[in-house]
């Protein structure tokens, strides 16, 4: 766990998290204490929003970070090693879909909209629905948001 005061410096830390830290920094900013990922994550908490997410460090490893308001201006932020997202094969394989359902829920989280996924594919908005139709009744989820929050879990 590590603070951040008002200014986003690091007022106190635990040794490994100020290694956490070090292993999120970019390398060609040397002037910059505190990794973008845990500015904006801090940002995010001191608007009363959630402030968590996976994000993987120079090294490879998988990290959970959490952040909060602890005292008005500072924000604790807590970084936990995480195991990895699943994977496409191991998402299909759980919840049995088709080579075809699997290619619009690995574009869906890749940030496209049903009609960026039909052009990628040369194939009809209609298809691409349809295929999260089934996608939906296999995983027992309802919508595009809860599929999501179901492939890629916050850590």
């Amino acid at each position: 766990m590590l603070v951040l005061d008002d200014a986003d410096r690091v007022v106190e830390s635990t040794a490994p998290a100020a290694a956490a830290l070090t292993d999120l920094r970019d390398p060609d900013e040397a002037r910059q204490l505190t990794p973008e990922v845990a500015l904006g994550l801090a940002a995010l908490a001191r608007t009363g929003s959630p402030a968590f997410l996976r994000t993987r460090s120079r090294s490879g490893q998988w990290l959970s970070l959490t952040a909060s308001v602890t005292t008005p201006g500072r924000v604790a932020l807590i970084l936990q090693s995480a195991a990895p997202p699943p994977t496409t094969d191991a998402w299909r394989a759980r919840y049995g879909l088709s080579a075809g359902e699997t290619e619009v829920v690995a574009l869906m989280l890749a940030g496209r909209s049903t009609a960026q996924i039909a052009a990628e594919l040369v194939s009809s908005g209609w298809t691409v629905q349809n295929r999260f139709t089934s996608v939906f009744a296999k995983t027992g989820v309802r919508s595009r948001r809860e599929l999501t929050a179901l492939l890629r879990p916050a850590g």
